[in-house]
C-alpha cells in the first residue's frame, strides 16, 4: 500500500510539472509594461550619460548587460499565452519590448558613435513611450 502511495503521490507531482504554463493575465501584461517602460528609459539615462562622457566604458558595459537582463526579464510574462482579450495588449508589450531589447543588444554603448548613440537614444525614448502607454496605471 505505501508503495502505491509514493507512486501515486510521484505521478502527480510529475504531471504538474508538465501542466500547462499559467495564462498571462492583465496584471503581468502590465506589469511588464511598466517594467519596460523603466528599463527604457534608464537605457536613455546611461546614453545620455556616455554621450556626455560622464561615464567610463566598464561601467556602460556591465550596466547595459544589466539592463539586457532586465529587460529579458521584464519579458518573460510575455513569453506565454494571453486570453483572446488581452492578446492585443500583449502583442503591444511585446512591441516595445523587442524594441528595447533590440536597442541594447544591437551596439555596445562604449564604443557607439555620436551618431549611433543619438539613434539609440530615440530608440529607447520610442520604446519607453509605447510601454508607458500600456502600463495600467491604476
Amino acid at each position: 500500500m505505501k508503495t502505491a502511495g509514493v507512486g501515486l503521490a510521484l505521478a502527480l507531482a510529475l504531471a504538474g510539472c508538465h501542466s500547462p504554463k499559467k495564462l498571462a493575465g492583465a496584471d503581468d501584461l502590465h506589469r511588464a509594461a511598466r517594467d519596460t517602460a523603466s528599463i527604457a528609459r534608464e537605457s536613455a539615462l546611461l546614453v545620455d550619460q556616455v554621450q556626455r562622457g560622464h561615464v567610463g566604458a566598464d561601467y556602460v558595459w556591465v550596466h547595459q548587460q544589466a539592463l539586457q537582463e532586465d529587460a529579458r526579464r521584464a519579458a518573460e510574462p510575455l513569453h506565454r499565452a494571453a486570453p483572446d482579450a488581452l492578446r492585443g495588449l500583449q502583442q503591444q508589450v511585446e512591441a516595445a519590448s523587442a524594441r528595447l531589447s533590440a536597442g541594447l543588444e544591437h551596439t555596445p554603448l562604449a564604443t557607439a558613435g555620436p551618431d549611433e548613440l543619438a539613434r539609440l537614444a530615440q530608440v529607447f525614448a520610442q520604446a519607453g513611450a509605447q510601454a508607458a502607454a500600456l502600463r495600467g496605471d491604476k
